[in-house]
């Protein structure tokens, strides 16, 4: 499944062929705005501010959430493999300040509410554009924000760390996020227009640049880690989808 400008589509890499597109997703070109659960589910956020559910077969949609406060905008959904549970990023004008915040919510795999990132209580803001989500092997929850740089959590809500200030001496305007098999948190700077790798606890390892294979306009923007191969895709500026290698210890077939 391949976000694209204004609609969602199913294709097959190596030729390139559709075989399902959907017209009634979001707009939006930096949000991580659809996911797909163990059970080969896609759920997407769709233009009236509901999140969307495709059976498999891609027979039927059914409205997996809606009705939300008209100030709270949905940006990125994410389903845990681990937990079915499913971590949307909304972004929300506070009707009493008209602050913009970000708030993850966590729901459950039948759709019952569980938590807010940060508790709705709190005055701390630790988001302003959750515009995408991931979660690690140890259940920390991973945000790009492109104000606030990657910001992790832990899968309670408690904040562990911020990453921001990259070796290069810029600031990072993160982008496309996901986790790998040895818990690094890769994600995209758009700045730089480098994959910067990091440790599960933040720590800057190394970086992949991708736009020196592309051309001026082949800086990446979303990323995806497969399990199966443990290839990282990697979608560019130019409608480009690659694949990386960027581990090299050996795995087994269950990727762990």
């Amino acid at each position: 499944w391949i976000s694209q400008g204004t609609q969602i589509a199913l294709i097959e890499i190596t030729t390139g062929k559709y075989f399902h597109m959907l017209d009634d997703a979001v707009s939006g070109f930096w949000w991580g705005r659809h996911t797909v659960n163990a059970d080969c589910e896609l759920f997407y956020v769709s233009k009236e501010n509901s999140v969307m559910k495709l059976s498999y077969d891609r027979k039927s949609a059914t409205k997996f959430l809606g009705n939300f406060h008209p100030s709270c905008q949905l940006r990125s959904l994410y389903c845990s493999q681990s937990t079915g549970d499913l971590l949307i990023g909304m972004h929300i004008l506070d009707q009493n300040t008209q602050e913009e915040i970000g708030r993850i919510a966590r729901y459950d795999k039948d759709g019952q509410f569980t938590i807010t990132i940060p508790d709705v209580h709190t005055k701390r803001t630790l988001f302003k554009d959750s515009n995408y989500i991931t979660e690690n092997t140890n259940g920390d929850v991973v945000v790009s924000d492109y104000w606030h740089g990657v910001v992790v959590t832990d899968s309670g809500g408690k904040h562990l760390f911020t990453y921001i200030d990259t070796p290069f001496g810029s600031r990072l305007f993160s982008r496309g996020i996901c986790t790998d098999a040895l818990s690094h948190i890769l994600v995209c700077d758009c700045y730089t227009e480098t994959i910067q790798i990091l440790n599960k606890e933040g720590n800057f390892l190394f970086y992949i640049l991708a736009q020196k294979a592309h051309g001026p306009l082949g800086k990446p923007c979303s990323l995806s880690f497969d399990w199966n191969t443990h290839l990282l895709w990697v979608g560019s500026w130019n409608n480009t989808v690659s694949r990386y290698n960027h581990i090299k210890r050996p795995f087994t077939s269950s990727g762990k």
